[in-house]
C-alpha cells in the first residue's frame, strides 16, 4: 500500500530530540504494553448519531431482526444511497461473528445493484481504511492510524447477496480499532491487492468522534507539549499572586496548527472533555514507562477544576475533567498545578494528554480513550552557585545574593548536550502562552531586562565580582569570578553553539535530567547604580524563566520553564502595625532601643535572602565611600565583625544567632523581625553616624552564617542608614564667659530642628531620672534662659523652665537665620545635575554655607526630567534625596517614623558658593536627569518664584542666643534629646554631647565713660575709654584671632545712662528697633558712634566691618551694641582706645552712689568670631570716671541760662563757613537768658566743647577777651581762659572761660541777659592737625557758686549747640596717610605696560571722617586718582563678595596682627565704589555711612595698566587722594569742603609700601644663539649661549642692591640690580652645558 507522505513539521512542533536512542513504541491502549486484557466496550445497537444513514451496524449473530435506524419503522434498511455513517469512537472495539456467541457482526447492505461492488457470492475479501475524502484505495492507513491486520494485509471479510432483493451484504470478521478521530472509508479487495483493479473504496464515510492529525504521520498521541511547575505556587495564564483566575492555564494540547482538513477534531455536541494520565515513570535503566489514557487515574499534581472562575483554586475541589475544547483554538487547556509542590515532590513530570470524545458522559477514567499528546512539566529552581546540584532550592532571590538556575527536564525531554539556552525575563502574561502561539512572550523577551517606570534596565550585566565567597561549606575555594555571564546577543541571538557560556551543564539529579545555568559565579541582579536602587527598591519583580532546548534562534522554540521573584530588602518602621512604643520602632537614634525588621511578602516564603529563621543581623559602621557601587558595598559586611562597642544587642554572632535571628510573629507573617520571636528584645546603637545593616541569608545547622561565621562572604548589606545623634568623639567642648549672652552649636549626624539640648551640672548624668536629668536647675548650673529679654532661671524638670534648649538646623526654608534662630532666609535648590559616576552638583539660589564633609538630605520638588531615554525612576529620585520611606509607611502607628535617611557627604566647589557637590552619582550610560519643579509659581507674577528644591543640613545644630551663665562653672554636661515630627514634644536625653564651661573673663582695668556737659537730660557726646590687656596670657588672644573679633558694649541701665543716635538732634534709639548680626554694617556704626580713636597711630582704631544692636525694654531695660572687625584686623593688645557717642544721663539722685557703685556699661571684647564667638577676652565695667566731670543738678529758677535761640553764636566766617587754619582764633557772640534771674554774670564758667573731640589737642593755656568795637552793654574784662580734658589725662578738648576775676566779690564782667550780648575772641588755640568738615561747637554755662573762689560751686549747667557760622578744617599736609603696596608686599602683580586686570593695593588713613549726614548720596565721598594712563575698573556687581576687600594673606601683612585692613563698604552690589577713567570714588551709604578718621583702610583696585612704561621717578607717576563733604552744611547753606584739596601719596623708602608703582616696558627682539649645535653625546662640551634682546627703558645702576622689580629668576634679578651701560642693545653671555637634559 502507498503510505501517506510525512508532512512538513509545523511551526512550534517539538520533534524527537537528537542524541538519544529512539523511544520505545508507546502503547495507548487500555493496558500497559499491549492490546490484550482490556475492558471491552462494545458498540451498542441503536447508538448511531445520524439516523439518516445507510445500515451500517453491528448485531449479534443470534439476533435475526435488524434495528430500525431510519426512524420509519420496520426491519428493513434504507433503500436510498448513503454517503455518511457514524461509528462510536476512534478507540471503540468492534467484534464480529467470529466472536460468537457474544460477538457482533458488521453488515453493509446496499439496496440497489452496483456493478462495481459485485463479486462472487461467498468470495474472501480483505478490508482496510482510507481517509474519508479518498476515491480509491491507494493511500491506505497504516499502523500509525489503525491497529491489527487493518494496518497490514487487511481485515478478513465476506460478500453475500442480500435476500431483500437486488442488494448485497458484506461481513467483516476482524476487530477494528482506529487511533484517531476523523473521517474514514472502507476499502476492500477480492484478490488481496488494494492497488489493483479489484480494490474498491466503499462510498460510505465513517465519522469517528475525536482528535485527528493526518499531517504528523500518525504521531498525534506522541506529540509533545511543554508546560512548567512552580514551587508551592499555582501558575498559569493571568495567574497572579499564587491564585489562578480562570479554569485553564497555558498548558494546552493543540490540534490547530494547520488550517487544513488534515488536522482537527470531530466534536459531538460539545460534550467532549480532556484529561490526563498518571505520571510517567522511569525504571532503573532510565527507560520510560508510559501511563496510558483511559486506564490510569489522572495525576494528582494537576489541580481539579475549581467550582467557579476566579475561585480559591483548591486542588481538591471539582473534577479532573477539563471543560470542552476551545472550538476556535482547537485546543484542550489544562488546569493549573497544585501549590503544594516542594522538596522531593517538586520535580519535573510527564503525563499523557487524554481525550473523551463525548460518550457515556465522560465521567470515568475509562471514557478518556484517546491519547492526544504528551505533556512535559519542566521546572526551574533557584539554587546556590558554586554548589553541586541543587540541595536547597528557592523561589526567588534578593538582589544581594548570587544564584544559579537549574532547569529540570521531565523524562527524556531535553537533549544530551550543552546546546540548551535559558533567559530570565520580566514577567508577562504572554510568556505563559505555549511556544507554538505566535504571541508567546518567551519568543522575543530579552534576558535580564527589567522595566522600571520608563526605564528598561539591564539588570544582569556581566560584572567582575571578586572574590566570590562560598554559600556552602563544600563550595569551591574563594576566587575571583564574573557574575552574569554573557547571554544572548539579541532577543533571539542564542545559537546552539559557539556563542556565550549559557549552554548549561547537563546532569542527573534524583533520576531526572537537568540543565544548570550560571556556573560557579552565578547571576546577581544589579537593579541600579546606587545601593538604594539596587537593594531597597519599592516593589518585587515577578520574573519568568524561558528555556529552549534547540534551534534557539527560532522564536517558536522558546517556552516558559518556570518563574522566580526578585524581591527588595525593605526596612520596617515598626515590629507590628500597631506598635506605639519607640522601642518597637526601627532604630533611629543613638542609645534609643529599637528593632530591625524587613518586609517579606507572603509570596517570598522561599526567597533566598528572606528566609524566616534563616537569617542573622549584624550592624557595622559605614564610612561613606565616594562612588561606592553595589555589590561592592557588601565588602564592609564581609570584612567587619560584630562590634560590642557599637551595638548593644546582637554584639557577637553566637549571641545574635540565638537571640536576634529573623523571625515572624503571627498574624503578621510578612514582617521579619530580628529578635528571634521575642518582642522585648531590642537593638541599641551606641554611637551616632552612618551604619550598614548587614544580614546573612544563609545559616548553617548551628545558626551561624554559612561559610565563615561573622566574616563570611554570605553577609550582605541590607540597607544603609544614618543613626541620628551628636558626635561624641572627639569630645565636643565649649567655653563661654559669665554674663555674656551666648548660643552654641554642636555637630552630629541626622540632626533636626526637633532636637533639644539641656545643660546639667557636672555631677549628673544625661540618663538620670529616666533620661530626664533634673540637675539643670539654676541651683546647680546658675544658668538663665530666654535672655536677655525675658531671662528666667532654669527650674527643675517639674517647673515651667526645665532648660530644654531648642535647636535649629539649616534648611532651604531657613538657610540663614538670626542668632535667635529667627529671620529665616529661604535658599532653595534650583538644579541638580549628575556630573560623574560619583558626584551630583546642586545649584542653590544663594551661598549654601556648607563645608566639606557636612551631610545633607534633599526633600520635595525633585523630579525625573521628562525626556526620551531618561533612565530615572522613583527610586533614583529617592537615592538623590537620601530619604527613604519604610515599607510599612501605610500600615503603622501614626507616631512611628515614616522615613529613614542615609545623608550625603558634601564638598564645596571652590569659588562657587552657590554650588555644592554630594557623593552620589551615576555612570554615563545610565545617568539620570533631574528637574526641580518650583511649587507655587505664578506666571503673571515674576516676583513670585515659588518654592524649589528642599534640603536639610544635618551636621550642625544651633541653639538660640538665649543662654547666660551668671557664675563660673566648669565641665557642665550638655545632654541631647531627639525629636521627630511624628511625635513632637518627646523628651528623652539619650546622649552626652560634650562639656560646657563658663568662666569669668579677665578684668579690663580703667574702662570709663566721660561726659561733656554736666546737664542732666541733655544729649551730648560722651567718650568711652578702655585699654586692652598687655599680659601675654590675655593680650595674646587679640593676636591669635584668625577671624573677626567683636566688641560688645552693653548699656546695663539705659533708664539712667543711654545712647542716642548720631546728629545734633541726637534722636532716641527706639526699643523696638534692632539690627541683627547678619545685617551689621558701617551705616549702623555711623548711627551710633561719632568718632573712634586709638593711640596706635599706624593702624588707628580698626575700621569696623559693621555694627549691630538690640534693645530690650521692660522693667529692667537693656541695650547691647556690637562692633565687628575685619578678619585679622581687630583690636591690638596693650592699646588705648576711645569711642565717642551721643549719650545722656537721665537722673542722678546720689552723686556718691554714681561714682562708687554704678556700673553703667560693660565693654567686652569678644574672641575669634568663628572659633570662640562667645568667649570674652576681657570685660571692662564702665563707670563714670571719678576724676572726670560729674553731672550736676538741673538749672533752677535763678541760674544762668543761654538765650534760647542765639545763646552761643560763631562769628567770622564767609558764606556761613569758617575755615580754621594754623594760628587762627575763634570768635563768638554770647547772650544770656530771658530775664535777670537767668543772667550770665561774673564768676560764671563758660565751657566750649571742641568737636571732633578726639581731633583737638590744644594746650593748657589760651587767651580770651571781648572784641573791641563790639557791642558791650556791660563791663567785660578779666576773662580767664584755660583748657581741660574731657577724659582726665588725655587730650585737651574743652576751653574753659571764667567770666570775671576771682575775688571775694565777682567783678570784671557785667550781667548778660535778655538782649544783652558779648562778643569774645579766644586765641592761642592749637588747631588739630587732622581735619573735619563743617561742624558746630557746643557750650555750657554754670553759675559762680557759693563761697567764692571755689570751683565746687560749678553747678546748675545749661547746654547749647553753637549757631551762626559752621567751622571746618582741612587736614594738615602729611596727616592723610596714602601709599601703595609694592611688589614685595603682593601688589602690582602685572607690572608691564598694556597689561590688563592688574591688581593694585592702596593704604589710606583718613585725616577727616567721611560721614553721610543726609540721604541725597551727594554730601560726602573720597577719591583715589591714579597716574595718567591707568584705567580704574569696576568689578562685576556682587553684593555677597566685596572685590575691593584686600585678602588677609597678602605678603605685606606678614605675621603682623592686627593688619589694619579696614574695608569701606556700603553693602550694595558695587559696595559704594564707582570709577571714571583713572579715578576710583567711594561714597558711603546715605545716611549714616561712615569711614572714621584715623582708621587704617586698604583698598584692592582693579586696573588696566598704561600703554606706555612709567618709571617711578616720573613726575606723571603720581597718585593722589581727595576727600570732600558738606558736614552740617545744607546744600543751600554753604559749599562743599575739600573738593579742591588733594593729597599726594607719600612713603618713605620701604620694601612694602611705596608712593607709586612702576609700569615696566617690554623686552623685544629677544633671541638665543648657541655656539655648539651638536646633539647630546656627539660632541659634548661646555659652550656659550648668547642671548640678544633690545630694552625699552634705560637700565641704570641701582641705588640699592635690592631690585626695583624682580621676577623669580636670577637673570631678572641681575638685570634689575647690575650696572649696565645705557646702550640700546646688550649682549648677555650665559655659560651652559649641552649635556644638560
Amino acid at each position: 500500500a502507498e503510505r501517506l507522505p510525512a508532512p512538513a513539521e509545523p511551526l512550534g512542533w517539538t520533534p524527537r530530540r537528537p542524541g538519544r536512542p529512539p523511544a520505545p513504541e508507546r502503547s495507548v491502549g487500555r493496558g500497559v504494553g499491549g492490546d490484550g486484557a482490556r475492558e471491552q466496550k462494545m458498540l451498542k445497537r441503536g447508538a448511531f448519531a445520524a439516523p439518516a444513514c445507510c445500515g451500517l451496524l453491528g448485531r449479534s449473530a443470534s439476533q435475526s431482526a435488524k434495528p430500525d435506524v431510519t426512524g420509519q419503522g420496520g426491519t428493513q434498511g434504507l433503500r436510498q444511497p448513503c454517503r455518511s455513517c457514524e461509528l462510536w469512537s476512534p478507540a471503540s472495539t468492534m467484534n464480529w461473528s467470529s466472536l460468537a456467541p457474544e460477538g457482533y457482526s458488521l453488515e453493509i447492505t446496499q439496496s440497489f445493484s452496483d456493478p462495481d461492488l459485485r463479486v462472487a457470492t461467498g468470495s474472501a475479501l480483505r478490508f482496510r481504511l482510507v481517509k474519508g475524502t479518498a476515491t480509491d484505495c491507494k493511500a491506505m492507513f497504516d499502523a500509525r492510524y489503525v491497529k491489527g491486520s487493518w494496518a497490514t494485509t487487511g481485515a478478513s471479510g465476506a460478500y453475500s447477496a442480500d435476500g431483500s432483493g437486488g442488494g448485497f451484504k458484506i461481513s467483516v470478521s476482524t476487530e477494528l480499532e482506529v487511533k484517531m478521530g476523523g473521517f474514514y472509508k472502507f476499502c476492500f479487495t477480492t484478490d488481496g491487492n488494494f492497488l489493483g483493479t479489484q480494490a474498491v473504496a466503499l462510498p460510505v464515510i465513517m465519522k469517528y468522534r475525536g482528535v485527528y492529525d493526518y499531517m504528523s504521520a500518525g504521531q498525534l498521541e506522541q506529540r509533545e507539549y511543554n508546560c512548567y511547575l512552580r514551587k508551592k505556587a499555582y501558575y498559569g495564564y493571568n495567574s497572579q499572586s499564587g491564585k489562578y483566575s480562570s479554569f485553564e492555564t497555558s498548558c494546552r494540547v493543540w490540534f490547530g496548527y494547520s488550517n487544513t482538513s488534515e488536522v482537527g477534531y470531530v466534536p459531538q455536541d460539545s460534550n467532549e472533555k480532556g484529561s490526563w494520565s498518571a505520571e510517567f515513570e522511569m525504571d532503573g535503566t532510565r527507560n520510560i514507562l508510559q501511563k496510558g489514557c483511559g486506564i490510569s487515574d489522572p495525576a494528582s499534581f494537576i489541580c481539579n477544576v475549581p467550582n467557579t472562575p476566579g475561585g480559591p483554586g483548591a486542588c481538591n475541589v471539582g473534577s479532573r475533567r477539563v471543560a470542552p475544547i476551545d472550538p476556535n483554538e482547537r485546543t484542550v487547556r489544562l488546569p493549573t498545578v497544585t501549590n503544594t509542590l516542594a522538596g522531593a515532590a517538586f520535580k519535573a513530570r510527564t503525563v499523557a494528554a487524554c481525550y473523551c470524545p463525548g460518550y457515556d458522559g465522560c465521567d470515568a477514567t475509562t471514557d478518556f480513550v484517546q491519547q492526544i499528546g504528551i505533556l512535559h512539566f519542566f521546572l526551574s529552581k533557584i539554587c546556590d552557585p558554586g554548589v553541586s546540584g541543587c540541595p536547597d532550592d528557592y523561589t526567588g532571590v534578593t538582589p544581594q545574593y548570587r544564584f544559579k538556575v537549574v532547569v529540570q527536564c521531565p523524562t527524556d525531554s531535553c537533549r544530551n548536550d550543552q546546546g540548551t539556552r535559558m533567559k530570565i525575563v520580566q514577567k508577562n502574561d504572554f510568556n505563559d502562552l505555549p511556544s507554538w502561539m505566535s504571541n508567546s512572550g518567551c519568543r522575543e523577551a530579552e534576558h535580564g531586562v527589567i522595566k522600571r517606570g520608563a526605564r528598561s534596565l539591564m539588570a544582569l550585566n556581566a560584572n567582575a565580582y571578586g572574590p566570590i565567597g562560598p554559600h556552602m561549606p563544600f563550595a569551591p575555594p574563594v576566587s575571583p569570578a564574573t557574575t552574569n555571564p554573557t547571554n544572548c546577543n539579541s532577543k533571539l541571538g542564542c545559537p546552539q553553539s559557539g556563542y556565550g557560556i549559557m549552554g548549561g551543564a547537563t546532569g542527573e539529579y534524583e533520576e531526572q535530567d537537568y540543565k544548570e545555568f550560571g556556573g560557579y559565579a552565578g547571576f546577581q541582579f544589579m537593579m541600579g547604580d546606587t545601593n538604594h536602587e539596587a537593594r531597597n527598591f519599592y516593589d518585587a519583580y515577578d520574573l519568568d524563566i524561558c528555556f529552549c532546548d534547540s534551534s534557539c534562534d527560532q522564536p517558536g522554540m522558546w517556552f516558559k520553564s518556570g518563574a522566580m521573584r526578585l524581591s527588595p530588602t525593605r526596612l520596617l518602621s515598626s515590629a507590628t502595625a500597631s506598635s506605639n512604643l519607640p522601642a518597637q520602632w526601627n532604630i533611629e537614634f543613638t542609645n534609643q532601643p529599637g528593632i530591625i525588621g524587613m518586609f517579606r511578602s507572603y509570596d517570598d516564603e522561599y526567597t533566598l535572602g528572606l528566609l524566616e529563621n534563616g537569617m542573622l543581623i549584624k550592624i557595622v559602621e559605614d564610612t561613606p565611600v565616594a562612588g561606592e557601587k553595589p555589590p561592592n558595598a557588601d565588602y564592609k559586611c564581609w570584612n567587619s565583625g560584630y562590634d560590642s562597642q557599637l551595638i548593644a544587642g546582637p554584639a557577637d554572632e553566637g549571641f545574635a544567632s540565638f537571640n536576634y535571628a529573623g523571625a515572624t510573629v503571627a498574624p503578621e507573617a510578612n514582617r521579619i523581625i530580628y529578635n528571634s520571636g521575642f518582642v522585648a528584645r531590642t537593638i541599641n546603637v551606641n554611637k551616632a553616624g552612618r551604619i550598614a545593616v548587614c544580614y546573612c541569608g544563609r545559616v548553617d545547622d548551628s545558626g551561624l552564617c554559612m561559610g565563615g561565621g561573622d566574616l563570611s562572604m554570605n553577609w550582605r548589606m541590607l540597607a544603609q542608614m544614618t543613626i541620628k545623634g551628636p558626635k561624641v568623639l572627639p569630645q565636643q567642648r565649649w567655653q563661654f564667659s559669665t554674663n555674656v549672652n551666648f548660643r552654641f552649636s554642636y555637630v552630629g549626624y541626622g540632626l533636626s530642628r526637633y532636637d533639644t539640648v539641656r545643660i546639667i551640672d557636672f555631677s549628673g548624668k544625661c540618663s538620670d531620672d529616666n533620661f530626664n536629668p533634673d540637675r539643670a536647675a539654676y541651683d546647680f548650673t546658675f544658668i538663665k534662659v530666654d535672655c536677655p529679654l525675658n531671662c528666667k532661671k532654669v527650674t527643675r524638670t517639674s517647673g515651667s523652665t526645665p532648660g530644654d534648649l531648642t535647636t535649629r538646623v539649616r534648611t532651604n526654608a531657613c538657610s540663614t537665620f538670626s542668632r535667635n534662630n529667627g529671620d529665616c532666609v529661604r535658599n532653595d535648590i534650583e538644579e541638580a545635575n549628575v556630573i560623574s559616576d560619583t558626584v551630583t552638583e546642586l545649584v542653590f539660589q544663594a551661598p549654601h554655607q556648607m563645608e566639606d564633609g557636612d551631610e545633607v538630605t534633599l526633600g520635595a520638588n525633585f523630579h525625573c526630567t521628562v525626556a526620551t531615554g531618561n533612565p530615572c525612576t522613583a527610586e533614583t529620585v529617592n537615592a538623590l534625596r537620601g530619604v527613604y520611606e519604610f515599607s510599612d509607611v501605610l500600615n503603622k502607628d501614626f507616631q512611628a517614623p515614616s522615613t529613614y535617611m542615609t545623608a550625603h557627604r558634601v564638598s564645596a566647589v571652590p569659588g562657587e558658593p552657590t554650588r555644592l557637590r554630594i557623593n552620589m552619582g551615576w555612570p554615563a550610560a545610565s545617568r539620570p536627569q533631574f528637574t526641580v519643579i518650583f511649587v507655587g509659581t505664578d506666571p503673571n507674577r515674576p516676583d513670585i518664584i515659588g518654592q524649589g528644591g528642599e534640603w536639610t543640613h544635618h551636621s550642625e545644630g544651633f541653639t538660640k542666643e538665649e543662654i547666660v551663665g551668671e557664675r563660673a562653672r566648669a565641665n557642665m554636661k550638655v545632654c541631647w534629646s531627639f525629636g521627630r515630627p511624628e511625635a513632637p514634644g518627646v523628651v528623652k536625653y539619650v546622649e552626652e554631647v560634650g562639656l560646657l564651661t563658663i568662666t569669668d573673663p579677665a578684668v579690663m582695668e580703667g574702662a570709663s565713660v566721660s561726659i561733656s556737659t554736666l546737664k542732666l537730660g541733655a544729649a551730648a557726646p560722651m567718650i568711652i575709654q578702655f585699654k586692652t590687656a598687655a599680659s601675654e596670657q590675655i593680650g595674646l588672644k587679640y593676636d591669635r584671632a584668625q577671624d573677626s573679633i567683636r566688641m560688645k558694649l552693653i548699656f546695663l541701665y539705659p533708664n539712667q545712662l543711654d545712647i542716642r543716635k548720631s546728629g545734633l538732634d541726637a534722636p532716641m534709639l527706639p526699643y523696638d528697633e534692632f539690627v541683627d548680626y547678619e545685617k551689621a554694617s558701617q551705616q549702623v556704626c555711623g548711627q551710633l558712634f561719632l568718632e573712634l580713636w586709638s593711640e596706635d597711630m599706624e593702624r588707628g582704631f580698626p575700621l569696623p566691618k559693621g555694627c549691630y544692636y538690640r534693645s530690650f525694654p521692660g522693667a529692667n531695660p537693656r541695650r547691647e551694641i556690637e562692633m565687628v572687625f575685619e578678619k585679622k584686623s581687630g583690636l591690638r593688645k596693650n592699646t588705648l582706645y576711645q569711642m565717642v557717642f551721643n549719650g545722656l544721663i537721665k537722673d542722678v539722685l546720689d552723686v556718691d552712689h554714681l561714682l562708687t557703685q554704678d556700673t553703667f556699661m560693660q565693654i567686652i571684647p569678644m574672641d575669634d568670631v568663628s572659633l570662640r564667638p562667645y568667649e570674652a577676652i576681657e570685660r571692662g565695667d564702665v563707670k563714670l570716671d571719678p576724676n572726670g566731670r560729674i553731672p550736676k543738678p538741673d538749672s533752677v529758677e535763678a541760674s544762668p541760662l543761654f538765650h534760647p535761640t542765639n545763646g552761643f553764636k560763631i562769628l567770622g566766617g564767609y558764606n556761613n563757613l569758617l575755615e580754621l587754619k594754623g594760628g587762627e582764633t575763634i570768635a563768638f557772640e554770647m547772650m544770656g537768658g530771658l530775664g535777670e534771674g537767668n543772667r550770665i554774670a561774673a564768676g560764671c564758667k563758660l565751657r566750649i566743647f571742641l568737636w571732633p573731640l578726639t581731633q583737638w589737642m590744644t594746650t593748657s593755656s589760651c587767651t580770651a577777651g571781648c572784641i573791641e568795637g563790639g557791642e558791650l552793654s556791660f563791663e567785660c574784662s578779666r576773662i580767664k581762659c584755660e583748657a581741660e580734658a574731657m577724659v582726665p589725662g588725655m587730650t585737651l578738648n574743652i576751653l574753659k572761660l571764667t567770666l570775671g576775676a576771682l575775688e571775694p566779690t565777682w567783678t570784671g564782667f557785667g550781667d548778660l541777659f535778655n538782649n544783652g550780648k558779648a562778643r569774645i575772641r579766644v586765641g592761642a588755640i592749637t588747631m588739630p592737625s587732622g581735619g573735619f568738615f563743617a561742624n558746630r561747637l557746643a557750650a555750657q554755662i554754670t553759675d559762680a557758686g557759693i563761697g567764692g573762689g571755689s570751683d565746687l560751686g560749678d553747678s546748675f549747667p545749661d547746654y547749647v549747640h553753637s549757631v551762626g557760622d559752621l567751622i571746618w578744617k582741612a587736614p594738615t599736609e602729611g596727616q592723610t596717610v596714602a601709599k601703595v603696596i609694592g611688589v614685595a608686599g603682593g601688589g602690582n602683580i602685572k607690572p608691564f605696560r598694556q597689561e590688563r586686570d592688574n591688581i593694585l593695593y592702596a593704604r589710606l588713613i583718613l585725616a577727616s571722617t567721611i560721614f553721610a549726614r543726609d540721604d541725597t548720596g551727594q554730601d560726602t565721598a573720597f577719591t583715589i586718582t591714579l597716574p595718567a594712563g591707568y584705567k580704574c575698573k569696576l568689578p562685576s556687581p556682587d553684593a555677597s563678595v566685596n572685590y575691593w576687600n584686600t585678602p588677609d594673606t597678602l605678603a605685606a601683612f606678614a605675621n603682623v596682627m592686627p593688619q589694619g585692613r579696614g574695608t569701606p563698604d556700603d553693602k550694595t552690589p558695587n559696595h559704594g565704589w564707582s570709577t571714571n577713567g583713572r579715578t576710583c570714588t567711594f561714597k558711603p551709604f546715605h545716611p549714616y555711612g561712615i569711614v572714621y578718621a584715623g582708621s587704617s583702610v586698604i583698598v584692592r583696585i582693579l586696573v588696566d595698566n598704561p600703554d606706555t612704561s612709567l618709571p617711578r621717578n616720573s613726575p606723571s607717576n603720581s597718585w593722589t587722594f581727595a576727600a570732600e563733604g558738606r558736614g552740617l552744611c545744607g546744600a543751600s547753606y554753604c559749599t562743599k569742603q575739600g573738593a579742591d584739596r588733594t593729597y599726594t601719596f607719600l612713603s618713605s623708602p620701604d620694601t612694602i609700601y611705596q608712593s607709586n608703582n612702576v609700569v615696566l616696558g617690554r623686552i623685544v627682539r629677544a633671541t638665543i644663539q648657541p655656539s655648539n649645535f651638536h646633539l647630546k653625546g656627539v660632541r659634548d662640551s661646555s659652550q656659550n649661549l648668547r642671548v640678544f634682546f633690545q630694552t625699552e627703558q634705560e637700565v641704570r645702576l641701582a641705588s640699592s642692591s635690592a631690585p626695583v622689580h624682580a621676577r623669580d629668576t636670577p637673570l631678572a634679578a641681575a638685570l634689575a640690580a647690575s650696572d649696565f651701560c645705557s646702550l640700546r642693545v646688550t649682549h648677555i653671555h650665559i655659560l651652559a652645558s649641552s649635556s644638560a637634559p
